[in-house]
C-alpha cells in the first residue's frame, strides 16, 4: 500500500473515532458553564473519559479478536455503529432533566470509541514502517485535530442554532460517513501467523516494562501532558466568564485553534525523521510552557482579538507537536503480537498525568484563581521539557527491526 494511502486511511479513522470525545470534552464544559455549573463540577465531569485511561485492560482481548485473522475492518465498523447509536440516542433526552442519563450515555460512547481506538492503533502500528511513523502519526494527530474541529468548533457553533438534539443527530450522521472506505481494508491487512506464545493475554502486559528504557519513558509520558491539557481546558470556562458566546468560543478554540494544531502536527511529522523524536518532543513541551504563560493576560481580562488568536494558536501548536512526538515513540515501544495492548497501555500512561491534573484543574482554579492555575501549568510543562533528555535515553535500536532511532 502506498504510504500516502495509509496516511489518508488512518486520518479518516481517527477523525470519526475522536469526534464524540472532543464534543463531550470541549463543548460540554461550555454548555455546563453557560447553565451555571461550578468550575469544580466541570473539572470532575472529566471522569466520563475514564475508558480512555483503562482501555489497556481489555486491549489484549481486542488483539485476540482482530490480529490473527486481520479482522480490523469489521471490528472498527461494529464499534463505530455502536457509538453512533449512542450519540443519536442522546438527542432523545433533555440535558437538564435527564442529566445522569446523559452522562451515562456519554460514558458508554467513550467506551465504544476507546475500544475502537485499540483496533485502530494496532492497525496503524502494523501498517507503518519505522520511517513512516513520523508522518503517520502526523496523520493521526491531524485526524484528532479535525475530529476536534468537527466535535468542538463546528458543534459548538451549531449548538447555538440547533440546540442539543440537533447537534447530537448531526454528529451521529457524520459518524456514518467514514464506514464506506473500510470495505477493502481486511483484504489489505494480512493475518499474523507468528504471534508470541503470550500474545493477546494479560500476562504479556508486564513484559512492556521489561523493555530497555520503558520505565523511564513511562515516567516521561506521565509528565508530558498535564500542564498543556489543563491550560487548554480551563481556557474555555474562562472565556465564558469573560462574556464570550458559545459560537465565538467555538470559532476561537475550535476552528482557529484546531486549524493551527493541524499545521503543527504536519510540521512535527515532517521534522521527526529529520531532527529526531527527542528534539521534537522537547520542543513541544517548551511550546506548551510558553502557551500556558501566554494565557496569563487572558486571566487578567485582556481580550483583544490579535492576542486571543496568538495565545490560542500557540497552545494548539504546542499540544499537537507534543502529541505527534509521543505517539511516534509509543509505536517504537510496541512489541509484535501486542500492538493494541502495548499502545493502549502507553496512551493510558500518557493521559493519566494529564487527565488527573485536568480533572483537578477546575477545583484548583476555583480555589487559587485562573492566573495561578496557568502559572502552575507552565511550571509543569517546563519540568516535562527538562525531563526529556534525562528520561528518554533508550538505546539506539527500535524494538521492531533494530532500526536506529534518532
Amino acid at each position: 500500500m502506498h504510504p500516502h494511502r495509509k496516511y489518508i486511511l488512518l486520518a479518516g479513522l481517527y477523525i470519526s473515532q475522536t469526534l464524540p470525545g472532543h464534543f463531550f470534552g470541549n463543548v460540554f464544559p461550555v454548555i455546563m458553564r453557560s447553565e451555571g455549573a461550578s468550575l469544580a463540577s466541570i473539572g470532575f465531569l472529566q471522569i466520563i473519559a475514564l475508558p480512555w485511561l483503562i482501555k489497556f485492560l481489555w486491549a489484549p482481548l481486542v488483539d485476540r479478536v482482530t490480529a490473527p485473522q486481520g479482522r480490523y475492518a469489521r471490528t472498527i465498523v461494529t464499534l463505530q455503529i455502536l457509538f453512533c447509536l449512542c450519540s443519536a440516542s442522546l438527542a432523545l433526552f433533555n440535558l437538564s432533566r435527564h442529566f445522569p442519563l446523559v452522562v451515562g450515555l456519554m460514558a458508554l460512547s467513550y467506551t465504544f470509541a476507546a475500544t475502537q481506538d485499540i483496533a485502530t492503533d494496532a492497525l496503524a502500528v502494523r501498517l507503518l514502517s519505522h520511517e513512516e511513523r513520523g508522518p503517520g502519526n502526523a496523520a493521526q494527530t491531524g485526524g484528532n485535530m479535525l475530529g476536534a474541529l468537527m466535535g468542538s468548533g463546528v458543534a459548538l457553533m451549531l449548538y447555538q442554532y440547533l440546540g442539543w438534539a440537533g447537534v447530537m443527530l448531526a454528529m451521529a450522521g457524520f459518524l456514518l460517513l467514514p464506514l464506506a472506505p473500510l470495505a477493502w481494508l481486511e483484504r489489505s491487512i494480512p493475518a499474523r501467523q507468528d504471534e508470541p506464545g503470550d500474545a493477546f493475554s494479560h500476562r504479556g502486559l508486564p513484559g512492556f516494562f521489561r523493555q530497555s528504557g520503558a520505565v523511564r519513558w513511562s515516567l516521561l509520558m506521565l509528565a508530558s501532558y498535564g500542564g498543556s491539557m489543563a491550560a487548554i481546558m480551563m481556557t474555555k470556562p474562562l472565556l465564558v466568564d469573560l462574556g464570550f458566546s458559545p459560537a465565538r468560543i467555538g470559532l476561537l478554540t475550535g476552528i482557529h485553534g484546531v486549524s493551527v494544531g493541524l499545521l503543527g502536527a504536519l510540521a512535527a511529522g515532517w521534522l521527526i525523521p529529520r531532527l529526531g523524536r527527542r528534539v521534537i518532543l522537547r520542543g513541544g513541551c517548551l511550546l506548551n510552557t510558553l502557551a500556558a504563560l501566554g494565557m496569563l493576560p487572558l486571566a487578567l481580562g485582556v481580550t483583544e482579538t490579535f492576542y486571543l488568536l496568538s495565545a490560542i494558536a500557540l497552545a494548539s501548536l504546542g499540544f499537537a507537536v507534543t502529541m505527534t512526538a509521543i505517539n511516534t515513540i509509543a509505536m517504537d515501544f510496541t512489541r509484535a503480537g501486542h500492538e493494541g495492548a502495548d499502545y493502549s497501555l502507553q496512551v493510558a500512561i500518557s493521559m493519566a498525568g494529564g487527565g488527573v491534573f485536568m480533572g483537578l484543574s477546575g477545583w484548583l482554579a476555583q480555589e487559587i484563581g485562573y492566573r495561578n492555575i496557568f502559572l502552575l501549568c507552565a511550571l509543569l510543562c517546563l519540568v516535562a521539557a527538562a525531563l526529556v533528555p534525562l528520561l528518554y535515553r533508550r538505546p539506539l535500536e527500535a524494538i521492531l527491526g533494530e532500526v536506529p532511532i534518532p
